[in-house]
């Protein structure tokens, strides 16, 4: 039976070792978070289009008129355009609250949608 420390030697070892900076697949630390599409123009866009957009809601919150309203929703990697027909809720007393309650007429079903994903709205031709 052989001893197994003739069969390398400790050189051999030292030798074929790489180090770890010189892999390439080596985890790289995150440098940012990501932030979805919506947050993003969340961001870009201006708080007067948020305050305009916030004062319509508003007003049809008080008039309880009927609306069309094309929102963008994220269904899994995908976002969509949607177009829903109801009335605005009231959900927040907040005027700085960012998410709004839609109660479709069609469907009957009640949706918490964020303002930021609101990209149209308006009313019925009489």
């Amino acid at each position: 039976m052989q001893n197994p420390s003739q069969s390398f030697s400790w050189n051999s070892l030292i030798h074929n070792i790489i180090p770890i900076s010189s892999q390439t697949n080596v985890a790289r630390p995150l440098q940012s978070i990501n932030k979805n599409p919506a947050e993003k123009l969340a961001d870009l866009a201006p708080s007067s289009e948020n305050d305009a957009l916030s004062s319509q809601i508003k007003d049809y919150q008080k008039q309880q008129l009927p609306v069309y309203i094309t929102v963008r929703r994220n269904m899994g990697n995908m976002y969509t355009k949607d177009t829903l027909f109801g009335y605005f809720q009231k959900y927040s007393s907040h005027p700085q609250s960012q998410m709004v309650i839609f109660e479709d007429i069609d469907s009957e079903v009640n949706f918490m949608i964020p303002k930021q994903e609101i990209l149209a709205i308006w009313e019925p031709n009489a």
